[in-house]
């Protein structure tokens, strides 16, 4: 009897086991699939940008040492790395750049460079960096209204020091002594 009872048990276990299966089986093969492809396909795309950012690095890298000895083919290659996605490569071009044109005196291609490239900053510090660079690089030839325009001087301000500096350099440059004194009391 108990025999009986385990075996009709089971049969009744398998059968709704089966009943199960075959009424969820599309769902049971698709949730199977999903929990294995997924991490399998999140896994190759983590290494293709993995790839990805090496090979702009390496680039860049690459663009740094030819500029001692083939400056327009690192020039061409920094000019292409600019416009790439990896923020960190993109800024460190820019700047490379920077450095070239500053180094040979064409401040006028440094000016260029920065206003025209997008930098798509998000933290508000780096866009005052880049405020402050173009004061740095037009600072012979820049109008008083447009240095106060760019620096912006705040309280509280992460560059005020170096934007209250700027002003006061550029207002003894100016002979106008009586500004300058007012910016250095405020300092």
């Amino acid at each position: 009897m108990d025999n009986l009872e385990t075996e009709l048990k089971e049969e009744v276990l398998r059968d709704k086991i089966n009943r199960f299966y075959h009424k969820n089986k599309i769902f049971l093969k698709s949730a199977l699939l999903f929990f294995i492809i997924v991490p399998i396909l999140i896994q190759i795309y983590l290494y293709f940008d993995y790839k990805k950012k090496e090979n702009s690095l390496s680039e860049y890298l690459r663009a740094e040492i030819l500029l001692n000895t083939d400056a327009n083919k690192a020039i061409e290659i920094l000019n292409k790395l600019k416009k790439t996605s990896n923020q960190t490569v993109m800024l460190l071009s820019i700047n490379k750049l920077l450095d070239y044109y500053l180094e040979t005196n064409s401040s006028k291609q440094a000016l260029d460079l920065i206003n025209n490239v997008d930098f798509n900053i998000k933290a508000s510090y780096l866009k005052e960096l880049q405020d402050i660079k173009k004061v740095i690089i037009s600072f012979e030839s820049i109008e008083e209204r447009e240095i106060l325009k760019l620096l912006k001087i705040s309280d509280g301000d992460t560059f005020g020091l170096l934007k209250n500096k700027l002003l006061y350099d550029y207002y003894i440059k100016n002979n106008q002594v009586k500004k300058a004194s007012q910016i250095k009391n405020i300092k």
